[in-house]
């Protein structure tokens, strides 16, 4: 009975015929020609015999050959070639050598092609992932030179703070961006995106009310950006997150520990030219970074990462944060994570934040049970303080997701006159703490206000970082354009 091959296909292509092997490997050069070289037994398995005669033809980017049955070549598009032989001691396999200069056009020298036999025929064509990069980085360009909006995904979307931050850093430079995805699991906080930034989205923006990890597309490339930007959940890597559940590593997380895969998985099916990612500073020691960085060097992506802090990049908060960027190999983009410049002037005092006395007089209140924790503590040598502060202060400890359940570690403003009164801050404080707009969280609850504020970034650093961007995309574009002979429609 002949033998049926199952129906294999490598990367995207459709309507590929059944197949029965597979094989990676690079256009070489030898004696100044290219070369495609494969020899064994692999050769052998699918009909290929020392002596056969193959004839060869271009058809769509790919290289066809087929047992030429006594036939000369057709034209001077077609060519021949004869398979060899390889001996080693008494035994005897195929050897198929290719040199021609259509190699070199067709794919370039060291490019990775995929060869599938089936049945003495052969078909050549570059590797799928060779493939991606350079629509990514041809939809990126092209996208910038017509003068378009990028298209940003956005996971973990939250309130919409870190998009933000980066929209309007993009939008200093020039360069103009919406969120033609965003992704978040709270339903509440979506909601509070779309009322209170509208200007991220438009009505071809998808949004995704559902776990990350859980979406999928009908297939691979249907839904294609120029960016993707997330803040992967980090309740397992912060020290705070590990302690409280007892954790061994981050990845132990029962609800965050496997979100770096969502994210990779993302990054697979929306094939974008730059990736962004925050998270907090202790996540760069994680496994779950290793394997990031080692995934997105595989598909063609060079990384660079920096820590960013609140207090330096203009916001009262001391907050540090580290920023991923993620950019296509192929793309010459001038991008310098290192320079980053400082946009934003931090706020002298605390008192420059504060609203107005009168208007928050009624939140303070003897929180009788921090004081009485803060003292067994410290009686029991666990050095656990309350982090009271007053109005002159010159920086503000992180105020996190749950600051509304009021916590004994939590940052409170210290009453001007009655030592044992204190309070929260309110939402709006807590926004311009972080240097964040206050429009963000308007109409909120302050619960959920602070929940967003405090899963949020530090703006003004985030808007820098999108700033510095967006300038090296204008000097991408330019440069491009400059080569091409094209009037720049970007001025660098």
């Amino acid at each position: 009975m002949e033998r049926q091959p199952p129906v294999l296909s490598h990367g995207n292509h459709q309507g590929d015929s059944p197949m029965a092997t597979l094989i990676q490997t690079t256009i070489s050069e030898n004696r100044g020609q290219p070369r495609l070289w494969i020899e064994g037994g692999r050769l052998a398995r699918e009909g290929l015999a020392p002596g056969m005669i193959l004839s060869g033809r271009i058809q769509d980017g790919q290289l066809i050959f087929a047992p030429a049955n006594g036939e000369a070549p057709a034209n001077d598009s077609e060519f021949q070639v004869t398979v060899s032989r390889r001996k080693r001691g008494d035994k005897i396999t195929p050897l198929l050598e290719v040199r021609l200069p259509i190699l070199s056009k067709l794919f370039g020298l060291a490019a990775r092609v995929v060869v599938k036999l089936m049945r003495g025929k052969l078909c050549v064509s570059r590797h799928h992932q060779d493939v991606k990069i350079k629509e990514r980085e041809r939809s990126l360009v092209e996208c910038l030179e017509g003068g378009q909006s990028l298209k940003i995904a956005s996971l973990y979307h939250g309130g919409g703070g870190l998009d933000c931050a980066l929209h309007e850093g993009l939008e200093k430079a020039g360069i103009e961006s919406y969120c033609a995805l965003a992704s978040e699991i709270e339903g509440k906080y979506m909601d509070a995106s779309l009322a209170n930034n509208p200007h991220l989205f438009r009505d071809d923006s998808l949004i995704l009310n559902a776990p990350v990890e859980q979406l999928q597309f009908a297939n691979s490339g249907a839904f294609s950006v120029h960016a993707l930007v997330g803040g992967v959940p980090c309740t397992g890597a912060s020290s705070a997150g590990k302690a409280k559940l007892q954790l061994a590593y981050a990845e132990q997380h029962p609800s965050a520990g496997a979100q770096f895969f969502a994210f990779l998985k993302m990054i697979e099916l929306t094939n974008p030219a730059i990736c962004i990612l925050e998270n907090v500073c202790q996540y760069r020691n994680t496994p779950s970074y290793a394997i990031i960085l080692s995934v997105l060097k595989t598909l063609g992506y060079r990384v660079s990462d920096r820590d960013l802090n609140g207090n330096i990049f203009g916001a009262l908060e001391n907050r540090d944060r580290m920023a991923m960027v993620a950019v296509s190999e192929g793309l010459p983009l001038e991008f310098d994570i290192e320079a980053i410049p400082v946009l934003a002037e931090k706020p002298a005092a605390l008192a420059e934040v504060l609203e107005p006395a009168e208007a928050v007089e009624e939140r303070f209140r003897d929180y009788d049970y921090l004081r009485i924790k803060e003292e067994r503590d410290r009686k029991a040598g666990k050095g656990f303080m309350r982090q009271l502060l007053t109005p002159d202060a010159v920086s503000v400890p992180t105020i996190t997701r749950d600051y509304n359940k009021v916590r004994s570690t939590d940052p409170q403003l210290a009453h001007p006159s009655d030592p044992v009164l204190t309070r929260l801050f309110t939402p709006l404080e807590h926004a311009r703490i972080k240097g964040i707009p206050e429009r963000i969280i308007k109409n909120l609850a302050d619960t959920t206000a602070h929940q967003i504020l405090g899963q949020s970034v530090i703006y003004p650093a985030f808007m820098a970082l999108g700033y510095s961007l967006g300038h090296a995309l204008r000097r991408l574009v330019s440069a491009a354009q400059k080569e091409c002979g094209k009037q720049p429609a970007i001025a660098a």
